[in-house]
């Protein structure tokens, strides 16, 4: 018998290969792929698991970043990934990523398990920062992911305070200074 890698997705194995082992008991499905049952899941394997979506220069952000740092224990629908607004690609076929273009420093995000991951400060300034409206389950996310990442109010409000021309900051640190107090 061949061991497998930590994480398995198409096209190394179909999609109903991968269906069967999981009703085999044999995997459990993690993002676009599947783990053999004796792996624990961690950032690492969730980040391998977007192999399949991630094209070169797309950056898993907000709830899919979330996710692979361990803050939401689904995958989110859809998948978000942005690129560096320097830098273009063309729209993913799947209907289930979307896309955006977003300014971004080297330092935004990591490389994990090969697939660029923006970092959990960076991660909590964007999920504060970017949607119109705002409900206790996005806040409780941010808090989530400051605990698990040990990211600060205080670490937030210097990056904040140093970003130039990001818009919504004021949104932002109203929003992480009200939930991040609740820690």
């Amino acid at each position: 018998m061949v061991a497998l890698p930590p994480v398995v997705c198409p096209p190394l194995l179909p999609s109903v290969e991968l269906q069967a082992a999981r009703l085999d008991g044999e995997v459990y499905g993690i993002g676009a792929g599947a783990s053999p049952i004796d792996v624990v899941e961690r950032d690492v394997h969730r980040a391998l698991a977007l192999m399949p979506l991630a094209r070169e220069r797309m950056i898993a952000e907000r709830r899919t970043a979330a996710w692979v740092w361990g803050a939401l224990d689904r995958p989110p629908h859809p998948w978000e990934f942005c690129v560096g607004a320097a830098e273009r690609t063309s729209r993913p076929a799947d209907s289930s990523v979307r896309i955006r273009e977003v300014v971004l420093d080297r330092q935004d995000w990591w490389v994990v398990g090969g697939v660029r991951v923006m970092t959990p400060l960076r991660t909590l300034i964007e999920l504060a920062r970017v949607p119109d409206t705002w409900t206790t389950d996005d806040g409780e996310l941010l808090r989530r992911l400051s605990t698990i990442s040990a990211v600060t109010a205080e670490d937030c409000g210097r990056s904040l305070d140093a970003a130039r021309k990001l818009p919504h900051k004021r949104r932002a640190w109203f929003r992480i200074a009200a939930e991040l107090s609740r820690n």
